[in-house]
């Protein structure tokens, strides 16, 4: 019986001892590295009926989603609690913030010293596969310096009259009635519209599916588009574009 008992008992603690030197090490390292950095706390930490996994901030960041006002909530945040507070997302702590040099310091200043979240590249990954949205480190400035061109002042100056006419199904989208409508799908169709022109010379018209597609060079269907993209280009090559 005392043989079991330490048989279990054991690996239970080299894991908890693991966990703890893990924890440890991770707190040294960033204490290490908010000093040599002059970082400062953020100004005020959300206060948690649950310490231990913030599941009651978990879960209402979910209600507020599935109710559609993720960005209401989000905004009603950080009226709340300022522009930068920390939290956590089960057994993450979080950092939230609006601040313009808290960003332009994450996006472009020290841009090296920060990751994506594991969150993120196991989400994105499957979808997407290895590219601009899903790594750090070299491969994204590979992918970053392949689509750099498409972004150029000159090529920009090229596509807003293509733009133009995707807000103007956008517009006519909208109903006349009064009635109320959900912006946040008109908007994710007008950035897919755009965006398939964008980067393909094509795009998919979710905004006016009973029309036909018109590109630069000729006219096709939507469905011609299709079938050429998967016959030469193949499934992967948005993933390779994005790589």
């Amino acid at each position: 019986m005392l043989a079991n008992l330490e048989f279990v008992v054991f690996p239970f603690a080299l894991l908890v001892s693991y966990i703890l030197f893990n924890r440890r090490k991770l707190y040294l390292s960033r204490r290490i590295f908010a000093k040599e950095n002059s970082c400062k706390e953020p100004r005020c930490r959300v206060p948690l009926k649950d310490p231990l996994f913030g599941s009651d901030f978990v879960l209402k960041t979910i209600q507020n989603a599935k109710q559609f006002r993720y960005l209401e909530g989000t905004h009603e945040r950080f009226q709340q609690y300022g522009s930068t507070f920390t939290a956590k997302h089960m057994t993450y702590p979080t950092i939230h913030t609006i601040e313009p040099a808290n960003i332009k310091h994450v996006l472009a200043t020290r841009f090296e010293d920060f990751k994506l979240s594991t969150f993120r590249v196991d989400a994105l990954t499957p979808l997407f596969g290895k590219g601009i949205f899903s790594t750090d480190g070299n491969l994204w400035s590979h992918s970053r310096a392949l689509l750099r061109p498409s972004f150029a002042r000159h090529n920009m100056a090229d596509h807003l009259p293509l733009m133009e006419s995707h807000f103007e199904h956008f517009i006519k989208a909208i109903p006349r009635d009064g009635s109320t409508v959900d912006l946040q799908k008109l908007f994710f169709s007008f950035t897919t519209d755009t965006a398939t022109e964008f980067l393909f010379g094509h795009s998919v018209h979710t905004l006016c599916d009973k029309e036909k597609s018109t590109s630069i060079a000729t006219e096709v269907s939507d469905s011609e588009f299709v079938d050429v993209y998967k016959r030469y280009v193949g499934f992967r090559t948005f993933s390779l574009l994005l790589m």
